[in-house]
């Protein structure tokens, strides 16, 4: 559908719809605020410096009970700026969020320069600047130069361009059929444009995923990247350049066929945002993780609690996160929990628990997480993060041989090279002068023979390591001894609750493997994974150190 609106303006609307939604993207929705208050945007403009050039195009899509519906305003004529700006903004203002790709640094800002500009009250939730966007982040990028550096009142044209009509006062664009204010079930925009709310969210998917780049394998932040990542197959047919000047050749000859090729890369544009929503599962899942987002609570049927028709198995992701896991993925803070951090308080029967399993050559430790729309599998160091179905895993692989332990009060101790060990001075008194040195950090250490797993930080204490501040890992099991273990004054406990001290063990070279886990070794009968508060703290320093390091696939 298309009509032209307002007065002395040649400004054309457009209404379609482009199919159902699915049940992940109604998901993405909800986390956002709810399924029905996104409303995903996208602008074109004759420029990327909102002081000369003009927003010329402004297309967005929303969901109505379950179908994706899509507005445009398009300026049809050199002086329809202003109604275009005013006639999103007023229809905007009927929902709780924005969505867009990049948007906090050229959309939201451009828009808001532009209608202080033309005296429009604006009221966007401005986060950024656009003239700090990298221009090889953006889609659309190559402008060209001609407009970019227009002369300073080249927005304030109100006539049409040469050799095309202007609309008649009062009424529609020659050859276009005046329509009513609104579309056929959807509220029109209230005369003069009022602003949206001031309480209006922001959501960039670009920013959103940016802290993860390297997780997701992205080979940049550019929206084709993550249109790849995802498998959607979109040509774009022109540069961003090429379509400012069919814009300006269309302003001069009204050719139907520019027109619609201008319409069809913005809808484009717009059904491809629709498109990436799910890549928003994987920001979710991962800022739940690391407590750097909190989630809003989302309807049931949204959150995959009730079945919402056309959703596969009758639910959203078949495990999207239960509300019960907010305290617990640091969402909200956890009741008597200082700063509302993870680990200091067990949870209880309130919500599920993350697990950790022990297999014979790994720890694989998960949760539940929103779905995901292909498995994600990452690695770095003894680390290997997989995403797939409802589940995030964090797979540790098991060392089997001998680490050392490193006593912190080194004055106390003597070192024997012989033996390659440190013993406390009560017990190195008696040991000849001539077979002990005075221990230092790097060597005040004894053995110990065992399986272990890595730690990205020290979570459960002894802790082990192949040497002097490497990484730390904790005894998952005893292996036997092939000596007897040394007599110390210290002895730390096993985190599997072996008793007896960290032995000697002058059979294995430190740091190299050795027997299989299955032969060699007993597993504990109570798991050291008890507790859940020690999983998710686990989880979430693993998740730091892959979000920072370059990993492979």
């Amino acid at each position: 559908m298309c009509y032209a609106q307002g007065k002395n303006a040649i400004m054309k609307t457009i209404e379609t719809t482009f199919g159902a939604a699915t049940g992940l993207q109604l998901t993405c929705l909800a986390h956002i605020s709810s399924p029905d208050a996104p409303l995903l945007f996208d602008i074109e403009t004759t420029g990327l410096s909102a002081d000369y050039a003009r927003v010329y195009l402004i297309g967005c899509a929303f969901v109505r009970d379950g179908v994706w519906h899509m507005r445009q305003w398009f300026a049809d004529g050199g002086g329809d700026e202003a109604p275009v700006i005013r006639a999103f903004l007023g229809f905007a203002q009927g929902f709780g969020a924005l969505v867009h790709f990049n948007g906090d640094m050229f959309d939201l800002p451009f828009l808001a320069k532009r209608a202080a500009r033309l005296g429009i009250p604006c009221r966007l939730p401005v986060t950024g600047n656009a003239a700090a966007v990298p221009a090889s982040d953006r889609e659309q990028t190559t402008m060209s130069a001609a407009y970019e550096s227009a002369a300073p009142g080249h927005d304030a044209a109100a006539s049409a361009a040469p050799g095309h009509a202007a609309a008649p006062e009062g009424g529609a664009a020659p050859g276009h059929d005046a329509a009513p204010s609104a579309a056929p079930g959807l509220d029109a925009a209230p005369e003069g444009g009022a602003a949206p709310a001031p309480t209006m969210k922001s959501t960039d998917i670009y920013k959103r995923i940016k802290p993860y780049r390297h997780v997701l394998g992205l080979d940049s932040l550019r929206q084709k990247s993550v249109e790849n990542f995802l498998g959607i197959d979109r040509q774009d047919k022109y540069s961003g350049g090429e379509l400012v000047d069919m814009y300006h050749a269309y302003l001069r000859t009204g050719n139907a066929k520019m027109y619609e090729l201008l319409l069809l890369h913005n809808a484009d544009d717009v059904r491809g945002m629709a498109a990436l929503l799910p890549i928003l599962s994987y920001a979710d899942a991962l800022d739940a993780a690391l407590g750097r987002r909190a989630i809003p609570d989302a309807p049931d049927a949204a959150l995959g609690r009730g079945a919402i028709p056309d959703a596969p198995d009758g639910s959203l992701g078949r495990g999207a996160i239960p509300d019960a896991l907010d305290a617990a993925l640091g969402r909200r803070a956890i009741p008597d929990a200082p700063d509302g951090s993870l680990g200091r308080r067990t949870p209880s029967d309130d919500f599920p628990s993350p697990a950790a399993d022990i297999t014979e050559d790994a720890i694989i430790f998960s949760m539940p997480a929103p779905f995901f729309p292909r498995t994600l599998i990452r690695s770095h160091g003894p680390y290997t993060l997989e995403m797939s179905g409802d589940t995030l895993r964090i797979t540790a692989r098991l060392f089997s041989g001998t680490l050392k332990y490193f006593y912190a009060d080194v004055a106390n101790y003597y070192y024997l090279p012989a033996e390659d060990t440190a013993i406390h001075k009560s017990v190195g008194a008696y040991v000849d002068r001539s077979a002990r040195m005075k221990a230092t950090v790097r060597t005040c250490y004894t053995k110990k023979a065992g399986v272990f797993f890595p730690q990205p930080i020290p979570i459960w204490e002894p802790v082990y390591s192949h040497g002097y501040k490497q990484t730390p890992h904790a005894l998952l099991a005893d292996m036997p001894a092939q000596s007897p273990p040394a007599a110390t004054a210290s002895q730390p406990p096993s985190v599997a609750g072996a008793p007896g001290p960290p032995c000697r063990d002058t059979g294995h070279e430190s740091g190299l493997a050795t027997e299989s886990t299955s032969s060699a070794t007993s597993f504990p009968a109570q798991s050291p994974f008890s507790d859940p508060g020690h999983i998710l703290r686990y989880i979430r320093a693993a998740l730091e150190l892959l979000v920072k390091k370059p990993i492979s696939g």
